[in-house]
């Protein structure tokens, strides 16, 4: 097969077609993926990772998240910029609502991880994730903030089944919301090395040992690597 001819009028038709093979790769790279196998994985990971970090709170549930607990409710509304954020605990903050919310969040989270009704598991979980973090915003971290996001594209995901037709709406936001969350990982990647590098903590290397010599988050004793 002979190569082409690279004359004006190919040149010229190469570049007005450029615009719809951008278009066409945009389309493919978006809305034509067939997402529904990586997508269990990650709604099995993210759900039982989501389980074992509240079942853990749950043990002191009412120290967190209880109206008399760590933050009372009345300053915390005090203390934290509350505009634009809600929590059903503030709303209904009796100890019964509280133990009603828990058993209800990881059952969802359960429920979302093995895939029983996964988009509505994935709504239930995301309210009451919500929920969670803006009655208690001192105890939030990285893991409660990136789920935010997870969860809401879940939503969004067909995971139960693989969508038999692919101009279907539910093969169509499988696709994006596979897309969206690997798109969201880079970001958070790309950001958090950013910080990294910049950050003179990290090149001395007490970034790591403020870590590691932090009771709350290590269990067991890391004295050994203090010398590196």
């Amino acid at each position: 097969m002979s190569a082409p001819a690279f004359t004006r009028e190919f040149i010229v038709e190469k570049i007005r077609s450029l615009p719809a093979e951008i278009y066409r790769g945009w389309c493919r790279f978006f809305f034509e993926t067939d997402a529904t196998d990586q997508l269990r994985v990650f709604r099995l990971t993210l759900g039982l990772v989501l389980f074992a970090a509240y079942a853990i709170r749950a043990i002191d549930t009412e120290f967190y998240y209880g109206s008399n607990g760590v933050i009372d409710l009345d300053k915390m509304l005090e203390t934290f910029p509350m505009k634009y954020r809600w929590s059903f605990l503030i709303w209904f903050p009796g100890k019964t609502s509280l133990v009603i919310q828990t058993v209800v969040f990881l059952g969802s989270l359960l429920t979302l991880a093995f895939g029983f009704f996964p988009r509505l598991s994935a709504l239930i979980a995301y309210a009451l994730h919500i929920s969670f973090m803006h009655r208690n915003m001192s105890i939030v971290y990285g893991l409660d903030m990136i789920a935010v996001f997870f969860l809401f594209y879940l939503i969004f995901a067909k995971t139960d089944e693989r969508p038999k037709d692919r101009e279907s709406w539910s093969f169509l936001l499988t696709s994006v919301a596979l897309r969206m969350i690997q798109i969201q990982v880079c970001i958070i990647y790309a950001y958090s090395g950013w910080e990294k590098i910049k950050g003179p903590s990290w090149w001395k290397g007490e970034a790591i040992w403020t870590v590691f010599a932090n009771s709350q988050i290590v269990r067991w004793q890391m004295d050994w690597v203090s010398h590196f």
